[in-house]
């Protein structure tokens, strides 16, 4: 009798083409199909959209290789194709204040793929104008590694400066912020894709070192605390060349309680982030975002959060402030017919701040509405240029933001 079993394709080779600088095993790790799996093609698939997912690549495509005819009774090479983007993108930023009519400069310098292997680097250098004939420069960098020597953790060392002249109750002072620390975050499970459910945490320390701005003056007391970050949730976002589609939610806590004596803070934060891709029209998005924020005490002196500028759009930057939060932004994103690289669309923000968590009031809310264009600056990690025109309906007033980064 004749056998009627047919064997079936087995992966026998995984290559990849078009990574010139991209490690192999960067792209490996996101990938669920390994050598002696049989192939699997909807597996294929999901492992191509998690190496576009890293967000390093224009277009990631596969191929299948046999020497035989008949290609599910052979070994099978797999080819995975990509496209990589530019991954250094240096952003020169001028800012004209409309009050004094001063212009104020500042760089934005953005470093991917560093090596081949995923690793970043943020680097921004601002100067924000004065107060009292005092410039206020600010500088931060952020150097993230993911997926150490292949594991599920992430680290990210940060660092931040300013110095400026801070007008208060008290009399006027120099200020001079330090601010740095670590961030460790771990995928759930130990060999996957680089999404799913994460949990995280770091300690990082900010001084306020305070001095009078003018002779005979009191100087303000100098302040440092020292914090705990702990947070976790779920991230799973795909990308594609110009939008997204996914989900991402979690709960991030802040607190000295464990580590300084001389500051009493905490804070929890709530966070929901949807990208909805609609089937009948893939290249339209439907974004929308809500925070729900609540601090017990101050930071270092000061409310923990400030809505207005790009966070209530059309409301002047730092209109509300206080130690509770609630925040939601809607965006809904149509592409123009002949790029969909350029994008327009309407935006809707409504939000809060209130002085506790007991008064925070879902019926007192400040609404803006607005129109935004985006540019898709596909050859770049992470480029959107974003310009939003926002209006606040409770006072009138119109503000346009101009920005290189997604709102959320």
């Amino acid at each position: 009798m004749l056998s009627t079993h047919v064997m079936a394709a087995v992966i026998t080779k995984i290559e990849f083409i078009g990574n010139k600088k991209t490690s192999d095993v960067v792209l490996l790790q996101e990938m669920q199909t390994k050598i002696g799996d049989e192939l699997n093609i909807e597996m294929v698939k999901a492992d191509v959209q998690s190496i576009m997912d890293l967000n390093l690549f224009k277009d990631v495509d596969y191929f299948l290789y046999t020497d035989e005819d008949d290609v599910f009774e052979n070994d099978i090479r797999l080819v995975i194709h990509v496209k990589e983007k530019y991954y250094l993108f240096i952003l020169p930023e001028i800012r004209i204040d409309e009050e004094d009519r001063t212009v104020h400069y500042g760089v934005r310098a953005y470093w991917d793929n560093i090596a081949g292997t995923n690793q970043s680097l943020r680097l921004k250098l601002r100067e924000y104008g004065g107060v009292l004939g005092v410039d206020d420069i600010r500088q931060s960098l952020i150097y993230k590694i993911p997926r150490i020597k292949g594991s599920p953790y992430t680290l990210e060392l940060f660092n931040e400066y300013r110095d400026a002249a801070i007008e208060s109750d008290a009399d006027p002072q120099l200020r001079n912020e330090i601010k740095y620390g670590f961030n460790v975050d771990r995928w759930r499970h130990l060999k996957s894709r680089s999404s799913g459910w994460y949990i995280g945490g770091g300690l990082y320390t900010e001084q306020r070192n305070n001095e009078a701005l003018l002779a005979g003056d009191t100087s303000s007391p100098d302040l440092q605390g020292d914090f705990f970050e702990l947070r976790f949730g779920y991230k799973q976002i795909n990308r594609y060349l110009f939008n997204r589609r996914g989900k991402d939610f979690g709960y991030i806590l802040d607190t000295t309680r464990f580590l300084s004596n001389e500051v009493d803070y905490t804070t929890h934060l709530l966070f929901y982030r949807s990208y909805y891709r609609l089937k009948s029209h893939p290249m339209n998005n439907l974004n929308v975002q809500v925070q729900l924020g609540v601090s017990e005490g101050d930071y270092l002196g000061d409310t923990v959060f400030s809505l207005g500028g790009r966070t209530l759009r059309g409301y002047d930057k730092d209109t509300y402030t206080g130690n509770a939060m609630l925040l939601m932004n809607i965006e809904y994103l149509v592409p123009f017919s002949r790029d969909p690289a350029y994008r327009y669309g309407v935006l809707f923000d409504l939000g809060n701040t209130y002085e506790s968590a007991d008064d925070i009031d879902i019926t007192d809310l400040h609404p803006a509405i607005g129109v935004g264009f985006r540019w898709k600056v596909s050859a770049f990690v992470k480029v959107n240029i974003r310009l939003d025109i926002g209006y606040a309906i409770d006072t009138g007033e119109s503000n346009v933001l101009l920005n290189s980064r997604h709102l959320f």
